[in-house]
């Protein structure tokens, strides 16, 4: 019995239960997951000294708000004054041009003329104009644009729907036929007899009758120096 309960004790002593080893385990294992948790927060915080501030750049742009233009650069300016150069749309910048158009037969023509109409505010509207360049050339064109300024005020002195030239074919003072009857006869018209009433006194007499042919001169010179 003796014997028995000796070994039970030996066995028991021979057990190597370490309290403090149990205790080392556990600091290793708070020791390592606090290496990580600052290791993280040293990312972080890393992460955002590095990376753009996007809430101060969206405030900046939103900032923006006078629009200038330097030359042809366009400039932002925001509410500190600051100079914010738009670089995409400089390097897009098309300067502006001249209008032009193309006409049948003729090519792009630089149009001066319906610009002249256009500024002027008559009663030539574009399909009236595009009617007429059929039958005249570009030269004859400007003469008679300029004798509907000098004869009508190119239509606003007159209640006659297509004829503002002054134009009485076969000595028909009320002439007036339609559009396109009008522009083909007017454009044979002046090309036929008309082209040099602008220098030729004689012939500006003959086109008006001698009536009021001093004012009407210089309505006329005044046009056909604006197209």
């Amino acid at each position: 019995m003796k014997n028995t309960l000796r070994d039970k004790l030996g066995k028991f002593r021979s057990l190597k239960i370490d309290v403090l080893d149990g205790q080392r385990r556990g600091e290793i294992i708070f020791r390592r997951v606090f290496l990580l948790v600052v290791l993280y927060v040293i990312v972080i915080l890393v992460g955002k000294l590095v990376s753009p501030n996007t809430t101060e750049t969206v405030e900046k742009a939103q900032a923006r708000e006078e629009i200038i233009w330097e030359g042809d650069q366009k400039v932002e300016i925001d509410e500190n004054g600051k100079k914010w150069y738009i670089h995409e749309e400089y390097n897009n910048y098309v300067p502006p041009v001249e209008e032009v158009v193309e006409v049948p037969g003729k090519g792009v023509i630089d149009d001066s003329v319906r610009q002249y109409i256009k500024s002027y505010g008559g009663k030539i509207d574009d399909g009236y104009l595009s009617l007429l360049r059929e039958h005249c050339s570009e030269e004859a064109l400007k003469v008679v644009v300029a004798i509907s300024v000098a004869e009508t005020s190119m239509g606003k002195n007159t209640s006659k729907q297509s004829n503002y030239f002054g134009w009485h074919k076969g000595g028909d003072v009320e002439y007036d036929p339609g559009v396109p009857e009008m522009a083909r006869e007017i454009c044979e018209g002046i090309e036929r007899s008309y082209m040099t009433i602008g220098e030729n006194q004689a012939v500006r007499e003959a086109y008006t009758g001698g009536d009021r042919v001093g004012t009407w001169t210089g309505n006329f010179q005044s046009a056909i120096g604006s197209m």
